[in-house]
């Protein structure tokens, strides 16, 4: 990560007329080259899979082009052990815990700059949160842990120093609307699709986000993040810093919204109105399974089992009442012709904005189901 936070740095200083407006690290599944522009993605449930890790700049063009290019860094905190078990999975340091003990470091050393994102970044327990590169075995029983990750413009205030800043977390967990009977959240649950339980949409989650942005003042809002949380026992506890996902049943998720602030103690911020815009990527050409042979493999009336397909969905949070540009980084190519690559989603994106008149907040690049009807209907279960 530090190698790409100075790769980013360069192409801000070649650009010093734009500015990143938010950070976001990306997870791509990769065997020899970095898919960073493809908005499809396959997950196999056998063998191992390739993640690549890479950093994404939203970026913006400047408001005063003659200032200095903007440069950033980034921090990361990572949940501790509490009790480590002899036997079985170990507890980490609670959400509420884990962001004390973080504003307590940074009073104590306050960062040199400004953050400008909050981001909760899954990762493998044991792995360096900096690594851009590690495999997971679908077999495989993995622990999991959330870690914190800030990024922030360097540089120096007016007066020489920068005063601490504290952050705070704010998470939005979907209503269940429908009990899904027998269904209990345990990790070895094949039940029909029907047995599921059914969440309220996405755009109602967003809704009471909203609602609760518009009764908040003196906060600056560093990122609006919709985070996989694992569902167990039908329950969901966003307080837990750390998850299990067993390689020889399905786990069952539900998707959360967290936003991320930091105080604003010395100006008055008023109460700002965030509404969340989905873009789906454009299906371009539908591709058939076909065999090496060059013909249409059907077996039984039915076409073969092939991993599951997803699409990376940018979700754009903005306060309506300011007007701005928007834009995107990227590095990749493309070999899939089936849907519209990144870029195009993005340029979309920057349309949007602009006919609109609005400013986004934060933008987040989300792996969504193509089989569970859950990029139409907003549903918030899902298992892998």
């Amino acid at each position: 990560m530090p190698a790409l936070m100075r790769r980013g740095n360069e192409w801000l200083a070649r650009n010093p007329d734009w500015e990143a407006a938010t950070c976001e690290s990306g997870d791509f599944r990769a065997s020899r080259r970095v898919p960073a522009k493809e908005i499809t993605c396959r997950r196999s449930g056998e063998g191992s899979t390739a993640h690549v890790r890479c950093l994404r700049l939203w970026v913006r063009q400047r408001t005063r082009p003659d200032r200095v290019p903007q440069q950033l860094s980034h921090l990361n905190f990572v949940p501790d052990v509490v009790d480590r078990k002899k036997f079985g999975t170990p507890k980490f340091l609670p959400l509420g815990d884990m962001v004390q003990k973080m504003n307590e470091m940074l009073r104590t050393n306050p960062l040199p700059g400004r953050i400008i994102t909050i981001e909760t970044q899954e990762t493998m327990a044991g792995v360096d949160p900096d690594r851009t590169y590690w495999t997971e075995s679908a077999e495989a029983t993995k622990l999991f842990v959330f870690v914190i990750r800030i990024f922030f413009q360097t540089g120096f205030s007016g007066r020489g120093t920068w005063e601490p800043q504290e952050i705070g977390l704010a998470d939005f967990r979907p209503v269940c609307e429908r009990p899904g009977g027998a269904f209990s959240g345990n990790v070895f649950c094949p039940l029909r699709r029907s047995s599921h339980p059914r969440y309220e949409s996405f755009s109602s989650l967003a809704g009471r986000m909203s609602a609760w942005c518009l009764g908040q003042s003196d906060i600056r809002i560093a990122n609006v993040q919709s985070i996989k949380y694992k569902l167990k026992h039908g329950e969901t506890d966003t307080r837990r810093t750390w998850y299990t996902e067993h390689g020889y049943a399905a786990t069952f998720y539900v998707r959360i919204l967290r936003v991320a602030h930091v105080r604003a103690w010395e100006v008055h911020l008023p109460p700002v109105a965030v509404t969340c815009r989905t873009f789906s990527p454009v299906q371009l050409e539908r591709v058939n399974d076909v065999e090496p042979n060059g013909k249409t493999s059907i077996l039984g009336g039915k076409k073969p089992q092939v991993p599951s397909r997803q699409w990376r969905l940018p979700f754009v949070f903005y306060p309506s009442s300011f007007v701005s540009s928007a834009g995107g980084l990227g590095r990749g190519s493309v070999d899939e012709d089936e849907d519209e690559d990144v870029s195009r989603t993005r340029d979309r994106v920057a349309v949007w904005m602009w006919m609109t008149g609005a400013n986004f907040i934060s933008a987040q690049t989300s792996a969504v189901r193509l089989d569970d009807g859950s990029r139409k209907k907003g549903i918030s279960c899902r298992k892998d």
